[in-house]
């Protein structure tokens, strides 16, 4: 594969990665979307050091709920696409099956 392909492949997929990680992370916690991280230290520089570890401790969950969501999420996306390819067989095998017979009905018809 061409290395501009795999680069724009890269570029694509980290751009889903980040929406997929901002889609659940935004249920469970905003100060933790990939836009906000940024200004977290301004937001909270007058928060006392209660504050912080209670913040640190609320993220650490957050962490772990969005770890649980997120192997859930790729779990439901594998078996769509299993399901997927496999209707997608089936249909391909169907059509062909169709095609078969129209060609035996065809060949039979011309013997008659």
């Amino acid at each position: 594969m061409p290395k501009e392909a795999t680069t724009g492949a890269k570029t694509e997929s980290r751009k889903m990665a980040e929406q997929i990680y901002d889609m659940i992370m935004g249920a469970i916690e905003q100060d933790l979307l990939l836009g906000n991280i940024p200004g977290l230290d301004a937001k909270y520089a007058h928060e006392n050091s209660e504050e912080h570890k209670a913040r640190m401790k609320r993220y650490k969950e957050a962490y772990k709920k969005f770890d649980a969501e997120l192997a859930g999420f790729m779990g439901r996306i594998k078996n769509e696409t299993r399901m997927s390819k496999r209707s997608s067989l089936r249909k391909k095998e169907q059509k062909a099956r169709r095609a078969e017979e129209q060609e035996l009905e065809n060949l039979e018809a011309a013997f008659q």
